[in-house]
C-alpha cells in the first residue's frame, strides 16, 4: 500500500520512479502492470535489477538516484543501495520478508550512504495538529481530484476472522480494513415490509 501511494505521490510531484517487486510474487506480471498504470516510470523485479540492461540502459536514461525506500529487506535492499550515489538515504520503512539488511562496509564508509528508519506513529509524534490536518488535507485534494487511489477493501466488523485471514494473505495489494459503524442487519430485515421479498414457488 505504502509503495503504490508513493508512486501516485510522486507522480503528482513530477519525480520519476524506479520500482522493485519481488519476483517470487504469483501475480508479477500484473502487479508491474499495475505500477506502470499508476504512473511508475521504471517497474522490474529484483532479478532485473541485477541485470545488465538495466544498469546499462535504463538507469542510464533515469539520472542519479535521489533516495531509496525499503519494505522488504533481504538481498534486494543491497542491491539497490549499490545503485546509490553518495551521500544519499535508505529509508526503511517495513521488512515484508523478515530478512536482515546486510550491507558491505564500503557502501556506508566510502559512499557516505546513509541508513534511516521511518514509523509513521512517530511522525505524528513530532508534527503538531496542524501539520498533520495539512498533510491529510493535500492527499484528499488529490483523491478528489483523482490523481491518487488507496487500494483497500472494507469488511464489517462481525466479519472479523475473515478479514484477519485476507490481511495475513501474502502478496497483498489491498489493505484491509474494518467498518466498526455497521449497520445492524436484522434491524434492516425486521423494518422491510413482506413486499421487499420474493416468494418463490417450485413445482414438483
Amino acid at each position: 500500500m505504502v509503495g503504490l501511494s508513493v508512486i501516485q505521490l510522486c507522480k503528482s510531484m513530477n519525480v520519476k520512479t524506479i520500482n522493485i517487486v519481488r519476483s517470487d510474487r504469483p501475480d508479477v506480471d500484473n502487479t508491474l502492470r499495475l505500477l506502470t498504470n499508476l504512473g511508475g516510470d521504471v517497474n522490474i523485479t529484483d532479478e532485473q535489477l541485477r541485470s545488465y540492461e538495466f544498469h546499462h540502459d535504463i538507469l542510464s536514461e533515469m539520472g542519479p538516484i535521489k533516495l531509496a525506500l525499503n519494505c522488504v529487506g533481504g538481498r534486494v535492499v543491497t542491491d539497490m543501495v549499490r545503485l546509490l550515489p553518495p551521500n544519499t538515504s535508505l529509508v526503511s520503512y517495513g521488512g515484508m520478508s523478515r530478512r536482515p539488511i546486510n550491507l558491505p562496509m564500503d557502501l556506508l564508509t566510502s559512499r557516505n550512504i546513509s541508513m534511516k528508519g521511518f514509523w509513521v506513529s512517530k511522525w505524528y509524534e513530532q508534527h503538531s495538529r496542524l501539520e498533520r490536518a495539512i498533510m491529510i488535507a493535500e492527499i484528499a485534494s488529490l483523491i478528489r481530484s483523482k490523481q491518487f487511489t488507496l487500494f483497500y477493501e472494507l469488511h464489517d466488523i462481525d466479519d472479523f476472522q475473515y478479514a484477519l485471514r485476507r490481511h495475513l494473505e501474502p502478496f497483498q495489494l489491498r489493505k484491509v480494513l474494518l467498518n466498526l459503524d455497521y449497520p445492524d442487519r436484522l434491524e434492516e430485515h425486521d423494518s422491510l415490509g413482506e413486499e421487499a421479498y420474493k416468494v418463490f414457488e417450485t413445482n414438483v
